[in-house]
């Protein structure tokens, strides 16, 4: 946790001003500050189906409606695999509102923390860091 802490707060990479914050203020900003975009690695076909716009999928020919059930009825989906992608846009055209819900819920908001893959933290920890770089 130090070796990711430490670097975080010593060179301030995104310029949140760590140094002049104190300790409280370096973890909210590490840990409560939801404002990094992340991408979804996987979303299940009922979050799919669920941006699907009623209007455009009534408007599919019938063999497209059964393509895209079938397609939503599978596990995990890999939102950012460019055969998906390309199935999406091709079901539904690549100007559709359906296509751009999905675009949409791809990437998600995180903490800088879960960015940095640091999940568990105290104030202690943040204050550790502080001192093994003298701040």
């Amino acid at each position: 946790m130090y070796e990711i802490l430490v670097p975080e707060l010593r060179d301030d990479p995104l310029s949140r001003g760590y140094a002049a914050m104190t300790d409280q203020q370096r973890y909210d900003s590490l840990f409560g500050t939801i404002d990094r975009p992340q991408n979804v690695q996987s979303l299940s076909g009922n979050q799919l189906f669920r941006q699907t716009v009623g209007a455009e999928f009534a408007g599919l020919t019938a063999h497209k409606q059964t393509l895209w059930v079938s397609f939503c009825s599978g596990g995990d989906i890999d939102p950012w695999d460019n055969n998906n992608v390309n199935f999406v846009q091709w079901i539904f055209g690549a100007g559709s509102t359906t296509v751009s819900n999905l675009a949409a819920i791809r990437t998600t908001l995180v903490s800088r923390a879960v960015e940095l893959g640091v999940t568990e933290a105290q104030i202690g920890n943040l204050a550790s860091a502080r001192t093994m770089i003298g701040a």
